[in-house]
């Protein structure tokens, strides 16, 4: 995918919690994604739905942020809204941005496939082609465009999404079209194997199950990346 001029963004300096800071390692090895993309994707979630003033408070309470500082991009849009934040609660950039992202990955369970222990044989990244209809890779590149994260890690998340879910519905398009578009990425290899295994278990081609996987992300009404209220609020 084409790389995006740095002056599409804005400087981002954040500060973490350690235990925050542990799962975003994690993470990042287990879906290959940047520690800035796992970063991002945290904070991005968390402003879909900001915290009251309130639960900032038991927030500030309950983390206790590292003094050391980890910079990333955010667009100026999103860097707008974080903005409104800081003035509405009278609190610095680095340390706001850092409860919700720290807050958003202490609050997840030791338990989620996304913060698991893996060797590094199976979180070795594979080179792949996933192939789906053109609407679908629409959704994907403006999402990754728009968020600065990697489609490494986002199609990971959703393939582990799919784990989670179980039964996935058909794709079903407005406009099917004719050829299918094909995005070129790494995935870690179990997560590759996982899908090959699951693909024959239900007599789907590699192809079509993965397809699946990520329709059921971004084209259902139930996929972690189906609506993102601030795409329309804040693009520029």
């Amino acid at each position: 995918m084409e790389k995006k001029s740095t002056k599409k963004f804005k400087k981002l300096s954040i500060r973490l919690s350690h235990d925050a800071s542990e799962k975003i390692d994690k993470v990042s090895k287990n879906v290959n994604l940047s520690r800035a993309g796992v970063i991002l994707f945290g904070l991005y979630e968390q402003l879909k739905n900001p915290p009251s003033k309130e639960e900032l408070l038991n927030m500030q309470n309950r983390i206790t942020l590292l003094e050391g500082y980890f910079s990333t991009n955010i667009r100026p849009g999103l860097n707008d809204e974080l903005n409104k934040l800081v003035e509405e609660y009278e609190m610095s950039r680095a340390s706001l941005a850092g409860l919700l992202v720290s807050d958003y990955y202490e609050r997840m369970s030791e338990n989620n496939e996304l913060v698991q222990e893996r060797d590094e044989e199976s979180t070795e990244d594979i080179h792949t082609h996933v192939y789906m209809n053109e609407q679908l890779k629409k959704k994907i590149v403006e999402y990754v465009d728009f968020y600065n994260i990697q489609p490494s890690g986002i199609i990971s998340i959703s393939i582990l999404k799919a784990r989670e879910h179980g039964r996935l519905d058909m794709p079903f398009y407005t406009d099917p079209g004719k050829e299918h578009k094909r995005i070129s990425t790494r995935l870690p290899s179990y997560l590759r194997k996982w899908a090959r295994e699951e693909a024959i278990k239900i007599n789907l081609p590699y192809s079509f199950f993965m397809e699946v996987c990520l329709y059921h992300a971004f084209m259902n009404e139930e996929g972690i990346f189906y609506e993102k209220p601030l795409l329309e609020k804040t693009i520029r």
